[in-house]
């Protein structure tokens, strides 16, 4: 699985403007010591460093573990911690850090509301939480299957379990609009379950620039992910 997991988030890597994007959605955001759950190969915790005092790397494989070891060991503003987001979670970190950043990892997490209370228990008061999740359950594919989503979200739902958790969310919105289409009939009709480079680079290159503009001038109704920021009560 791990293999598997490498593969698709090496192409995903290739989506630079797509990971400036979420990046600049949550950067007023982002601050302190920032802890980044499910943090992969890296291709965002490059982009939190400049933006955090301490970034804390929590990553339940050991094979991607090492990759970021490769990519940011020797640093003494990174610490990686290769343990699951439950263990991380019960160790004693509680009121340890000013935000946490989850990009596409709520959704591979079974209890998602035990795992929002305990990041709510990590933050300090007033720390904020970024997470970003795939959005529409219509849209659930053979790929989510296989990369181990338990679901897909609907914004309202998501908001509702930031609320139950304790937070108070203070932006919520749908994003990549124009990725819907591409997605449900590659991914959903067609049942693909790996991604294709080309047409990956070609999304990134043309429609993440055109999306990224048109949610720039008002936000959609609907959307392929949703991202909310939440703040701690």
């Amino acid at each position: 699985m791990d293999r598997f997991l490498a593969r698709e988030l090496e192409i995903i890597a290739e989506m630079p403007r797509y990971y400036d994007w979420i990046t600049d959605t949550i950067r007023p955001h982002v601050g302190g010591r920032v802890v980044e759950i499910g943090a992969g190969i890296g291709s965002l915790s490059e982009r939190l460093l400049p933006l955090s005092d301490d970034l804390i790397l929590v990553e339940p494989s050991a094979y991607f573990s090492s990759v970021l070891h490769q990519r940011f060991g020797g640093r003494d503003d990174v610490f990686i911690h290769n343990t699951s987001v439950e263990s991380y979670l019960d160790a004693s970190h509680r009121g340890r850090c000013n935000t946490v950043v989850m990009v596409n990892v709520l959704e591979h997490i079974k209890d998602d509301a035990a795992v929002l209370s305990g990041i709510r228990e990590l933050l300090e008061k007033g720390g904020k939480l970024a997470v970003f999740v795939p959005a529409l359950p219509f849209l659930y594919s053979k790929l989510d299957e296989a990369v181990g989503h338990y679901r897909r979200y609907l914004r309202q739902d998501l908001s509702a379990l930031l609320g139950r958790a304790g937070f108070e969310v203070i932006d919520i919105r749908y994003m990549d609009v124009l990725g819907i289409l591409p997605w449900w009939l590659v991914m959903t009709l067609l049942g693909n379950t790996t991604f294709n480079r080309r047409q990956v680079k070609l999304y990134d290159t043309v429609g993440v620039p055109l999306t990224r503009a048109i949610e720039g001038l008002f936000k959609p109704v609907i959307g392929k992910n949703v991202l909310a920021v939440a703040e701690r009560r």
